[in-house]
């Protein structure tokens, strides 16, 4: 992938594979299936969000939202504003598990919230160019500030 070595998989149009050797078969699958994800996702939507993405791909793969979880409510300081950072160049090991813990959580609390139909009605709205704040007030009732807060309250509550 000519990324950082913990970088299993990309897809930029094209799905590259790192692989390992001795192969976990299910490690590979989950990859797989990660990666196409994304592949799903830009075709139907060529600009949406890193945290859409990864949230979306890691689901996709079968990723426990539990441990996500569990590892964020030990951090301090979650914001909203990690869910924007630039994932693909990040240097520091322990920002991308977090980032991806956010996105992976966020969008699974998305899917409690509105289920697949408005997670997908997002993705098209996005492919049509609409603006994100419109699309996820729209299909989950309210702003993206809101729901970032209501999901930070279910998350240290929980």
């Amino acid at each position: 992938t000519r990324l950082h070595p913990w970088v299993a998989g990309l897809s930029d149009g094209t799905i590259r594979l790192t692989v390992r050797s001795p192969v976990d078969p299910e490690s590979l699958r989950g990859t797989i299936y990660h990666e196409f994800a994304h592949h799903l996702i830009r075709g139907i939507a060529p600009r949406v969000p890193g945290w859409i993405h990864e949230g979306i791909a890691q689901r996709a793969e079968g990723r426990d939202v539990g441990v996500a979880e569990s590892r964020l409510r030990r951090e301090r300081n979650l914001s909203a504003a990690e869910l924007s950072i630039g994932i693909l160049r990040q240097p520091d090991p322990r920002a991308v598990r977090r980032f991806y813990d956010l996105a992976l959580a966020f969008t699974s609390f998305l899917h409690r919230t509105g289920g697949d139909a408005a997670i997908l009605a997002v993705l098209h709205g996005l492919g049509a160019e609409r603006s994100e704040h419109t699309l996820l007030t729209t299909h989950f009732g309210a702003s993206p500030d809101e729901l970032v807060a209501r999901w930070l309250d279910t998350l240290r509550s929980g």
